[in-house]
C-alpha cells in the first residue's frame, strides 16, 4: 500500500466500474492543429504547432466577406502551448465518434478541427456537434476562436 501514501491514484483503472477514465495520452511529437472556420461573411483557416516544450507557433489566413485573405499568425507561449496539449487529451478526440452538420446553405459557418498526433489524426465538424456543447471540447473551441481573433 506504500503507493497509496505517495498519492498514486487509482481512478479510471477499471474500465467497467463507473469510474472516469483518465485523459488520452499525447504523443511526445510536436501536435499539429487545423482549424477552418468558412462563413458567409468571415473565413479563416489557421495552422497551430505544439511541440512537446517550448514555444509553439500559429499562422492564419482570414477575410471577411468581400476583402482579401490577411495572413497574420505568431508565437504560442510556453504555458500556452501546454494548456492547448492539456485540453487535447482532456477533449478525447482520437478514437471518439461525433457528428457535426455543414449548415453553410443556412448561412451557419462550416467549423473544422483537425488534429495530428504522430500517427493518429482526428478531424471533428465543430459545426452543431452536440459533443461540443461543455468540457474541454467546447473549451477547444473557444480557445481556437480567441487565437483566430488574435488575427482576423
Amino acid at each position: 500500500m506504500k503507493w497509496l501514501r505517495r498519492g498514486v491514484s487509482v481512478v479510471g483503472l477499471c474500465a467497467g466500474c463507473g469510474t472516469p477514465t483518465p485523459p488520452q495520452v499525447v504523443a511526445q511529437a510536436p501536435i499539429i492543429v487545423e482549424w477552418v472556420n468558412d462563413g458567409a461573411w468571415h473565413y479563416c483557416e489557421m495552422a497551430l504547432t505544439l511541440p512537446e516544450a517550448g514555444q509553439g507557433s500559429f499562422s492564419t489566413a482570414c477575410r471577411g466577406e468581400e476583402g482579401p485573405l490577411v495572413h497574420g499568425g505568431g508565437h504560442l507561449g510556453t504555458s500556452e502551448v501546454y494548456g492547448l496539449r492539456q485540453l487535447l487529451g482532456e477533449a478525447r478526440l482520437f478514437g471518439d465518434k461525433s457528428q457535426g452538420q455543414d449548415m453553410r446553405g443556412l448561412d451557419y459557418p462550416l467549423m473544422t478541427l483537425r488534429v495530428t498526433d504522430g500517427e493518429q489524426v482526428a478531424s471533428v465538424v465543430c459545426s452543431l456537434n452536440e459533443t461540443l456543447r461543455n468540457g474541454a471540447r467546447l473549451h477547444l473551441v473557444q480557445a481556437m476562436w480567441a487565437l483566430e481573433g488574435r488575427t482576423s
